[in-house]
């Protein structure tokens, strides 16, 4: 039998360190939660196996696994490296497609690292076919599969490294990986319909840029120069096209200077903290996008939140992990605080309560998953309804800027053409 160091709530929200023998990481977890204990964290007392740091090998359900008593194994998890330069981004579906490769490899028996060799044969993706490259070839010096995959920090997200770390301490791997690629594979599908849900409105408006840019650049000038050699007297709102087209076609350096120059200020600003806390706090206080990003964030951070709690992540680690997944600094440092309120002894509910960011409904599921002992089930309730949220506010704004953004264009257009066949009807009566 394992000892184990732990911390956790019961369902009056009281906090309780103790310690428990079990055979497994997973093990104490489930015996906790039947107990109806919320596991803050978990931590070893004594080693597993008292091998060396470099060499120890362990076996799961799945296959065989490297493993390393170090940091990566202890009761909180270590992130990946800030930075890889050999790393590459890789694409949601196709990451999609090779976690539930994995899964379906490691559940039928598999070893990993056969199961990795033989989707790395079979990749078409470049990228992804070299970084799973060079995760076989550190699993064959001995490396533990989370240390591999943690050395890709652009591949592979903190939730994915933090899970695998967690299945490799329970023994789990191939329902984590089930969990990883169901995740992923939502998430993806999500990703999809928002930009299925977009791909009408940008369409229309950039055809109707470009039919601008057309006028702009080869039809005004055209006009321009037949009515200076007719020198007729010009209606006001062709005047103003024309200066206005003018002025646009003597400073396109300019303007492209100002534009780059704009942009690289927006960058740079925006890696300063408190820039970058204002333009977070303004997205999501804006009128109907605001709303939304703020479902789609709470959404993934629901879903991740409940797969790493069913796979055996204490609580306190999960939201260490998940804060930074939204991308949104008010929503990180408001996880941030959460966490703190929790560790010092508050409930989950009214640790996140307390920040003031979070909606009503997150927090009343919240109080009743605790009290119910059954968290991971109700955030993914949670989950499911904001994304339903989130894409019904999609199909709504898109049916409403649809006509919008043919008015204004439509609009546009219509200017540029009454400034060119206007002079026309009155330039006979005009002419010196």
């Amino acid at each position: 039998m394992n000892k184990f160091n732990y911390t956790a709530k019961n369902t009056a929200g009281d906090l309780i360190r103790d310690m428990i023998e079990a055979e497994s990481r997973q093990s104490a977890l489930t015996t906790l939660r039947q107990k109806g204990l919320t596991v803050v964290s978990l931590t070893d007392v004594e080693p597993v196996l008292p091998v060396s740091a470099e060499t120890a090998k362990s076996k799961d359900g799945g296959g065989q696994l490297f493993r390393r008593r170090s940091k990566e194994q202890s009761g909180d998890l270590q992130l990946a490296p800030k930075k890889n330069p050999g790393s590459k981004k890789i694409h949601l579906t196709d990451m999609a497609v090779f976690c539930r490769q994995l899964a379906i490899s490691v559940n039928s028996g598999l070893p990993l690292r056969e199961a990795l060799e033989g989707i790395h044969e079979d990749m078409d993706q470049p990228a992804l076919k070299a970084v799973l490259a060079n995760i076989i070839k550190k699993l064959y010096d001995g490396i533990p599969f989370s240390s591999a995959v943690a050395a890709h920090p652009k591949v592979f997200s903190p939730v994915f490294i933090g899970m695998v770390q967690a299945a490799e301490q329970s023994g789990t791997l191939g329902e984590t990986l089930n969990r990883l690629a169901g995740y992923i594979e939502s998430s993806d599908k999500l990703r999809r319909k928002i930009k299925s849900l977009m791909a009408y409105p940008i369409f229309v408006a950039a055809f109707f840029i470009i039919i601008c840019l057309v006028m702009v650049v080869a039809i005004i000038p055209r006009f321009q120069d037949i009515f200076n050699d007719l020198h007729a007297k010009l209606p006001a709102l062709t005047r103003g096209v024309f200066g206005l087209n003018n002025f646009i076609l003597q400073n396109v350096p300019l303007i492209l200077a100002f534009a780059v120059l704009l942009t690289v200020v927006f960058i740079f600003c925006r890696r300063i903290p408190s820039v970058r806390l204002w333009l977070d706090r303004t997205k999501l206080k804006m009128p109907i996008t605001g709303v939304c990003l703020k479902r789609y964030i709470l959404a993934r951070i629901c879903r991740c939140t409940a797969i790493m709690l069913k796979s055996g992540v204490p609580i306190s680690t999960t939201l260490r992990i998940v804060s930074a997944i939204g991308d949104n600094l008010i929503i990180e440092q408001a996880i941030v605080q959460g966490q703190a309120q929790i560790i010092s002894g508050s409930n989950i509910a009214d640790g996140f309560k307390k920040t003031g960011i979070f909606p009503s409904l997150l927090i009343r599921m919240l109080r009743v998953g605790e009290s119910a002992g059954r968290l991971p089930d109700v955030l993914d309730r949670v989950a499911d309804a904001y994304e339903d949220q989130v894409e019904a506010s999609i199909v709504t704004a898109t049916a409403l800027l649809e006509p919008v953004i043919i008015s204004v264009f439509g609009l546009m257009v219509l200017v540029l053409v009454l400034s060119i066949y206007l002079p026309v009807f009155t330039v006979s009566t005009h002419i010196r």
